[in-house]
């Protein structure tokens, strides 16, 4: 026997997977279905509070408690002047506001509607982003895309019906909180870069209390009860918390890996829906919340198809013409 010949390797030892040795991006994705669990649950809690108490009163507890959050956000090296001061005012003030209309108008329709009709609808605002994209940015919107788009709205079209059922007011609002927020998205992505984001994080929470605290005064105000105010307290820090951990997935992931499980909401919201408050969807209305996140996720995917055989193609005629390939971003 040759004791010298050579023996097989031994086998690799396969270690758990923890958040040790977890990737970045699982990690990130990770977070992001947490963050729109989190999201999910908030939402249910203002519906559950609903009953008993106005959609002013809501959105005003539940703003003043999503700011909580932002105290553990801001940098320790920063003063609060220097944190919260503004690079483009009259632009962030914009979107406060049209933030704090967009939460009061998605506050009332989850209390009003169904959470699978008013998800439905308020998933419009990629619809929106991507025309007013065209609109105001003057960006190119490929066919595959206006399909998709055209794909979404017609799916919230069939989960609403129209003509077929009576169309509520929380329909209508949650139509106004998607334009409002496509649209202060919109403004967001022209000033990111340059504002501070401890500042796009405060005011529209900061406007939406004082939006609600003005009509408040107008129609008068009611203290909730212990329970209800638990409640809101509870939806509101969700909400700071799950902003926060977004902002924390984005940064180590990709956002076309964590863009398509925003869509996981609308699982949890049919859950939540059935089990909580007796709202369960017919065959018609899955089959149009099929087909819309069929066409988000589809969205996600087909941008990413084209942006790796753009950066494909250019590697191939950077070799072809004996140039540098361009670095991987």
């Amino acid at each position: 026997m040759n004791i010298f010949k050579k023996t097989s390797s031994a086998p690799k030892v396969q270690y758990p997977l923890t958040l040790v040795n977890m990737s970045k991006v699982t990690l990130g994705i990770l977070l992001a279905l947490t963050v729109y669990f989190f999201y999910t649950v908030g939402d249910s809690m203002v519906k559950f509070v609903g009953y008993r108490a106005s959609v002013f009163e809501i959105g005003l507890f539940v703003s003043i408690f999503s700011l909580l959050p932002g105290i553990l956000a801001k940098p320790q090296s920063e003063t609060w002047g220097v944190a919260i001061s503004l690079v483009n005012p009259c632009y962030s003030h914009l979107i406060g506001v049209l933030r704090a209309i967009s939460a009061t108008a998605g506050t009332y329709a989850f209390i009003s509607i169904p959470l699978s009709e008013a998800y439905s609808i308020i998933f419009l605002t990629p619809v929106f982003i991507t025309l007013l994209s065209v609109v105001a940015l003057k960006e190119k919107v490929t066919s595959t895309r206006w399909l998709l788009m055209f794909i979404s709205f017609a799916s919230v079209v069939i989960v609403v019906r129209p003509g077929f059922q009576e169309l509520d007011w929380g329909h209508l609002s949650a139509l106004l909180g998607a334009i409002c927020s496509s649209s202060a998205t919109t403004l967001t992505r022209t000033v990111a870069r340059t504002e501070r984001r401890l500042a796009l994080f405060l005011l529209p929470g900061l406007y939406t209390a004082g939006l609600n605290m003005i009509i408040l005064i107008i129609v008068g105000f009611t203290w909730p009860d212990v329970r209800d105010l638990l409640l809101l307290l509870a939806g509101g820090l969700l909400n700071g918390f799950a902003y926060i951990m977004l902002i924390t997935a984005l940064t180590p992931s990709p956002a076309s890996r964590i863009a398509p499980i925003q869509y996981s909401q609308m699982v949890w919201g049919l859950i939540f829906g059935a089990l909580f408050f007796n709202e369960v969807p017919d065959t018609i209305t899955f089959i149009g919340i099929g087909a819309l996140i069929f066409a988000g996720v589809a969205n996600v995917v087909a941008d990413g198809a084209q942006a790796c055989i753009a950066s494909r193609w250019a590697e191939y005629r950077a070799r072809r013409l004996g140039d540098p390939p361009p670095p991987n971003n």
